[in-house]
């Protein structure tokens, strides 16, 4: 019995009067994220992150359907009677369609 107590003890999950993220155990302990909006985070890199994309679109062909179909699919779903423009704009925007 002793073995069986030992083994059914290594489960047992401790009560703890907190959440598992809010904790401060080894997993979390070098954690300390940023309160920054996404906006404030991205804006000191956002010309890097543009280049990038931009590389990977031109050098990945699924990178460069990925973005095709997620323009189409917001096409489609949003009605408009700019859709031409729309459409150039995008176009413009990634410089996907050579």
């Amino acid at each position: 019995m002793k073995i069986f107590e030992l083994f059914t003890n290594l489960f047992k999950k401790k009560a703890s009067a907190q959440y598992d993220g809010a904790g401060h155990g080894k997993r979390l302990g070098n954690w300390y994220p940023s309160s920054s909006s996404i906006n404030t985070l991205l804006a000191s890199s956002l010309s890097t992150l543009r280049t990038r994309s931009h590389d990977i679109v031109r050098k990945n062909p699924y990178a460069a359907n990925a973005i095709d179909s997620i323009v189409r699919i917001a096409l489609v779903l949003e009605s408009s009677h700019n859709r031409r423009q729309k459409i150039l704009s995008l176009e413009e925007t990634f410089k996907i369609y050579g």
